[in-house]
């Protein structure tokens, strides 16, 4: 309880008069201005003295710096230099360099002790040079490339692979075609997989879900025929011994033309999503495969939906849903359009492709016409019944003519329509407009008419849409049903079909399994590969291998199997020589698919567009590779072409090399950019024998004392090896194997053999030889792990090898798909080799939060270092993302004062490390936050400098987009600061740490009122404006869709001349292990969070968090304390997890503060004073306010936004079908906020600040407030163990990377609202 007198109240308020005075004037009169800077009533300030938070002292000290200016004529990188300054607190020469532009080269020594003490970290603490220093004494050769005999083996494989599977179709097709001669038809009660027992069932991992291998099961569909052939059981001893013969293959099945499924192994379908859901309607013969399969010409296919007012609504749903399921059977090899009629004609877009042509099926396209069909409305006037069938003839005959396809297609025109008209003269006009426009194509055309009835569906309009498929010519005035004579003769075109629809049909059967049988059979016995898709029995990437099965000409069905796309293509996919060289695999028309630029098919999830190869290799004259790759002609041929970087142009030269594959449709091709004939790899070395190797797999193979590291199975008495996928000659068949005990065996036994007289488990033959190197490292690993000052902080080391061997200290279980080659940490080391690659923070999967990673190259010889063609391995270790930081502002003290902010960006722009990272009130995500987010006053400043930055593009065919990225050069000679002086109250030095890929960056922001943001969606990814990109105009690094062209299945020209983008990182998913281990094992390393006493020795320690907000993420903590990320996640009490093991905990109580009665002329003198305190506080913030804008807000730094265009009208009445777009005022945007200053200072310590509110923070993509959650970054005085005294470490030669890298850095969290909103005036262009 506070008391207090009246009269004690009242001088408080006084006082607090007298704070809110004199707080805006001190403001302006600590903070920098320009030289002749105009401020208040025309009195002139001279920028160069008023420091903020130098004092007297401090400016003598400054001013004693004056020899460091260029002037002075010493060398600041020089060792004298720095032993000059090495009795100077860097918080001084910063304070200095930001003062005026003559001392702006001052961040350089910064730069340089921050390269240092990196340095150090790779060398003391993860051991780079120690292990460059092993690979320098081992001994070497050099491998000879042979490209010509390398693709020639590739093509053998995966050849002898698709002979196999060929062979275990045949006997599936023999077995099906011998049991139909011998009992024509079967009947036998079928084993149906939804109502199995779940104990016949056990998990196995090449399916990835639960099967029997001992017995087939059956789904029927509804609409199923009878008699009813069911080979079943008949044919399971075939499937059987054909998964013995090929144990890689996985589904097998039969797909009866009677609506059987049987399918081997049995499965219990309880994960398949519909329409293999056994809650949903099953049908086998609407899957793509199958249709694909027996009729696999290409199909021309007129979508003709009736709108008229004639319809119900029940009627235009069931029609709507009629022809998206027909829309769904078509392949990429068809060709499809949707028209909607009523008194007019819609098509999907007013282009060229719609309106006048049909599209390929594309998935693009079918996604696109499903959206248009969904946006039909029905219209006010009555069906134009000829309307509709002359604009489906004329897009059939334009299609026929432009493609040249006249002799052998049979377009498809599908009518959905009630059949309803006005009477025997629009009937015959109808018809005889068919006649006469179907003679026009040689009678090619086909109709089927599907009848959406109700209850007043009459014959007549039945008879009407019998007419229509089996294309009558009236000839007579006819009677029925319209009291007229009705005589016909038949046409010389094709019958088709009328089928019935209504709201009780299972259009899945109705339509989709049904509408191509009006169609010629194709009695093929050649078997048909689809291209690769999401597995939608089980999970994974597959192929499907199909035939058709006939007895003389009565279709009985297909038979198919199933292959992993992981197994036909890991020669190509595990293809890498130093990343020197790759693979790619198309198909007989140019598709691609396989290729660096997609995704591996290990972790495929979505369906990649199959984009032609040209698009991926935009060489000059490809075509030269092209033509004879399609026509099934091997080759060798070199092509040049010239790159521009952020600095020069380069020219460089790439290698092709490619073949056919026998007996299939399938080419692979190998390319190597060229630089030389040979490749460095180690002889032979073995391990000494003090090493003692334990493979990774503790569950299985135990090694004592075992513990738990945060969340993984673990063990600090040694390092842990893994031989990955690409560490095996048949990656695929590593990954089928079961580890057991004796498999793990095998593979110690045969690594530390020395007699060559075990046989290899199937490991590649360099990697005996990578383990041994490695594993010299091991005992300096273990030393630090007990003696190194930096043990808090570290999360892990670990080391991977070219040929794919991985070690980890700690030992560490691992997931058996784990390749380090596609992670972040890896890829982005590869592309600076030589350098200090620091990356982005990402949520560590083991369980230690949010962490950065600090990696390294391993050249074979200290003469290449450098050069990406002799990596040898990659050297890698976790930190902390807090520890970052605290280097930062150990080297940089003057990062802890409330307008100073100091961070680190990788060379994609990407924050390593920044105060709004930090903050404990959730102000964004940790992970995927760029500089543009952050700081956008100094991306919008930095893009104009050319030759530092550059915003690029690519297109990406994983997610169909085009990606728009930034490149930062890591040879930028200088300092880099204001370009744009009207922003002068902050102003930012930014420089290259020497000897990485990353950039330090100091900002000094004395005003309140910025003018420069960039521009973010805030729901996702998309940019805001897809039609156009300006080098200078600043946004967040987002995505548009991929244009397509859909009449010719291919990129439209602005998108077609992106390069794609480069491969990018992959998931690696978690090891799973038994959840006792957790509960018998102890703990690695214990932390002791609940030990450290203040927020210093909290801060940046491993799995430890200091808890300051409580459980309502608003109220401040009276009594901050330290404790596990458990209980406080992020510096909040019981805060969601990413791990979702959160300690749950109640709000703590807030004591009331009452103070003791105050009388009512004390309460009357308080509230005057306060009114007039408030009143001058606003006069006095007005009047700053406006003096920053008189200087802030000019033309050279305001952002060029447009403003949003008038509203357009609806040009499509009420169903707006032609444009299928975002309408730009739906779009929400993220805003500038200006931060709340001297609200959020922590009186528990001192460096603590956040804004007091109750909303969400955003998690999503991205924001646009500049510095929302930055002003006062965490602080703390202690001195972190890394040692200060440094002498000037020698600085690195400028690297350039020839090649530029694109993509986001990838991120785990998850995505919540964004607290930051604002209106902002965005010119979008109208897509269609």
């Amino acid at each position: 309880m506070i008391s207090a007198s009246p009269w004690q109240a009242v001088m408080f308020t006084l006082w607090c008069i007298c704070v809110l005075l004199i707080l805006p004037s001190h403001t302006v009169r600590t903070g920098w201005l320009p030289a002749g800077t105009v401020q208040g009533n025309d009195e002139v300030i001279a920028a160069g003295p008023h420091t903020a938070g130098v004092d007297e002292s401090d400016s003598d000290i400054l001013r004693g710096l004056g020899s460091l200016t260029p002037g002075g004529g010493d060398d600041v990188s020089s060792n004298s230099m720095m032993y000059k300054l090495s009795g100077i607190r860097s918080q001084y020469s910063i304070m200095d360099s930001l003062t005026t532009a003559s001392h702006f080269h001052k961040l350089e020594r910064e730069a340089l002790i921050l390269s240092a003490r990196l340095e150090r970290i790779a060398d003391e603490e993860l051991s780079v040079s120690p292990m460059q220093d092993i690979y320098e004494t081992l001994p070497k050769l050099d491998r000879m490339i042979n490209d010509e005999q390398m693709i020639i083996q590739i093509s053998h494989r995966l050849g002898e692979k698709l002979t196999s599977y060929l062979q275990a179709l045949s006997k599936l097709r023999t077995g099906v075609e011998q049991l139909y001669a011998d009992h024509n038809t079967i009947v036998k009660q079928h084993i149906d997989c939804c109502t199995l027992s779940t104990d016949t069932f056990t998990y196995n991992s090449i399916f990835r879900v639960n099967v029997s291998m001992d017995t087939v099961c059956d789904r029927v569909s509804s609409m199923a025929t009878q008699p009813l052939f069911n080979p079943g059981r008949n044919i399971t001893s075939v499937m059987v011994d054909n998964n013995k013969q090929c144990p890689s293959v996985k589904w097998q099945w039969f797909s009866g033309h009677s609506g059987i499924f049987n399918v081997y192994p049995a499965t219990p379908f309880t994960t398949s999503p519909p329409p293999f859901s056994c809650q949903s309607n099953f049908e086998n013969r609407n899957r793509l495969v199958y249709v694909s399969t027996v009729r696999p010409q290409s199909k021309f296919v007129v979508l003709l939906l009736d709108r008229g007012a004639s319809l119900s609504d029940n009627q235009l749903s069931v029609g709507k849903q009629a022809a998206i399921s027909l829309l769904n059977t078509l392949s990429v090899n068809d060709r499809v359009t949707v028209v909607s009629i009523a008194d007019t004609v819609k098509t999907p877009r007013a282009d060229q492709c719609f309106t006048e042509f049909l599209g390929a099926a594309t998935l693009n396209t079918k996604q696109y016409l499903t959206q248009f069909i969904n946006s039909i409305k029905m219209a006010h006037e009555a069906t134009n019944h000829s309307l509709g069938f002359q604009k489906a003839f004329s897009l059939i005959h334009s299609t026929l003519d432009r493609t040249k396809h006249h002799s052998y297609i049979e377009p498809l025109i599908v009518y959905l329509s009630p059949g309803l008209t006005t009477g025997r003269v629009e009937v015959e006009s109808v018809l005889n407009l068919i006649i006469q426009m179907n003679s026009e194509l040689s009678n090619q055309a086909v109709i089927i008419t599907y009848a959406l009835a109700e209850g007043g569906t009459g014959l007549s309009e039945l008879s009407f849409l019998l007419d229509i498929a089996e294309q009558k010519t009236v000839r007579t005035s006819f009677t029925h049903p319209y009291n007229t004579t009705h005589n016909t003769s038949h046409h010389t075109a094709k019958k088709g079909v009328m089928e019935v629809l209504n709201v009780l049909s299972n259009l899945e059967s109705t339509v989709g399994g049904t509408f191509y049988f009006v169609l010629s059979p194709v009695n093929t016995s050649e078997p048909v590969y689809s291209l690769p898709y999401i597995d939608t029995i089980g999970q994974g990437y597959i192929v499907s291998v199909t035939q058709a099965v006939y007895s003389e000409y009565r279709l009985l069905g297909v038979v198919g199997v199933d292959l992993h796309m992981t197994d036909l293509a890991e020669d190509i996919v595990y293809f890498e020589d130093n990343d020197n060289a790759y693979g790619f695999i198309v198909d007989q028309h140019g598709r691609t698919l396989v290729h660096p630029s997609l995704s591996s098919p290990t972790h495929t999830t979505t369906e990649a567009m199959f984009a032609d190869i040209s698009h991926f290799e935009q060489m000059d004259d490809f075509d030269l590779v092209r033509a004879p790759l399609l026509k099934g002609e091997g080759g060798t041929i070199e092509l040049s072409n010239t790159h521009a970087n952020n600095t020069d142009t380069q020219r460089y030269t790439k290698r092709y090399t490619w073949t056919k594959v026998e007996n299939s449709p399938y080419r692979v091709g190998i390319v190597r950019i060229v630089s030389q004939d040979s490749l460095r790899q180690l002889r032979h070395t073995p391990i000494s024998d003090t090493v003692d190797l334990t493979y990774h797999r503790l569950d299985v193979l135990p090694h004592q004392p075992m513990c738990i590291h945060l969340k993984t199975l673990s063990t600090f008495d040694t390092p842990t090896v893994m031989l990955t996928p690409r560490a095996f000659e048949s990656p695929y068949a590593h990954l089928s194997e079961s580890e057991e005990i004796l498999t793990m065996q095998h593979y110690l036994a045969y690594l530390d053999d020395d007699s060559k007289l075990l046989n290899n488990p199937g490991a590649k033959a360099m990697v005996k030889n990578d383990l041994a190197a490695t594993t010299k490292i091991f005992k300096t690993w273990m030393e630090l792990g007990e003696d190194s000052t930096l043990t808090d902080y570290i999360v892990r080391r670990y080391i991977a090898s070219i040929g794919g061997v991985v070690s980890m200290y700690p030992g560490t279980l691992l997931n058996k798909t784990y390749d380090a080659h596609k992670e972040h940490w890896f890829m982005r080391a590869m592309y600076n080799p030589g350098l200090i690659t620091l990356t982005p923070p990402r949520l560590d999967t083991g369980g230690a939060g949010y962490i950065v990673t600090l990696s390294h190259t391993i050249s074979y010889d200290r003469e290449s270092i450098g050069d990406k063609l002799q990596v040898a391995a990659v050297m890698g270790i976790d930190l902390t993302v807090q520890y970052l930081y605290k280097i930062l502002v150990d080297v940089i003290p003057v990062c802890e004062r409330t307008h100073i902010r100091c961070f680190i960006f990788d060379d994609q722009g990407y924050l390593v490390t920044h105060p709004g990272l930090l903050d404990p009130t959730g102000y964004g995500p940790v992970e995927q936050q760029h500089i543009t987010h952050k700081e956008s006053l100094v991306a919008n400043d930095i893009l104009n400098h050319e030759y530092f930055v550059r915003k690029l593009v690519c297109n990406s065919f994983t997610n169909r987009t085009v990606q728009r990225y930034y490149q930062f050069n890591t040879s930028y000679p200088g300092t880099l600061s204001n370009l744009v002086h009207g922003e002068q109250c902050a102003e930012y030095q930014i420089r290259v740490i020497p000897g990485s890929n990353a950039f330090v960056g100091i900002i000094n922001q004395t005003c309140d009122v910025l003018a420069a943001f960039c521009p973010c969606s805030m729901v996702d990814r998309r940019c805001l404006n897809c039609m156009r990109m300006e080098q200078t105009e600043c946004e967040c690094p987002c995505e548009c869709p991929l244009d397509i062209d859909q009449c010719s299945a291919d990129l439209t020209t602005e998108t077609s001349s992106n390069p794609s983008c480069p491969a990018q990182p992959e998931p690696m998913p978690v090891a799973a292990f038994d959840n006792t281990y957790i509960e018998q094992l102890p703990v690695c390393h214990d932390p002791h969070c609940t030990d450290r006493q203040t927020y210093d020795d909290c801060f940046g320690v491993l799995d430890c968090e200091w808890c300051s907000i409580d459980v309502d993420a608003v109220s401040l903590l009276s009594k901050p304390y330290c404790a596990t990320q458990r209980v406080c996640f992020g510096g909040i009490v019981a805060a969601r997890s990413p791990y979702g093991d959160e300690v749950m905990a109640s709000l703590t109580d807030i004591q009331a503060v009452s103070t003791a009665p105050v009388g009512p002329v004390a309460g009357g003198i308080m509230a005057s004073i306060l009114v007039l305190a408030l009143a001058l506080y606003v006069y006095r913030h007005h009047v700053h306010r406006r003096q920053h804008l008189h200087y802030t807000h000019t033309p050279d730094t305001s952002v060029r936004m447009s403003h949003v265009g008038e509203d357009r009208e609806d040009e499509h009445d009420d169903e707006n079908e032609h444009c299928l777009g975002m309408n730009p005022a739906d779009i929400p945007l993220a805003a500038m906020e200006r931060p709340e200053r001297g609200q959020a200072r922590n009186a528990n310590h001192p460096g603590y600040s956040r804004r007091v509110t109750g909303q969400e923070s955003d998690h999503g993509y991205s924001t646009m407030s500049p510095h929302e959650d930055s002003e006062n970054p965490p602080t703390y005085s202690d001195s972190i163990s890394l040692d200060r005294s440094l002498v000037d470490p020698a600085p690195h030669s400028p690297h350039t990377n020839p090649h530029i890298t694109a993509g986001p850095s990838p991120y785990t969290t998850l995505p919540t609202p964004n607290r930051v909103q604002a209106t902002v005036e965005v010119h979008m262009v109208p897509t269609c």
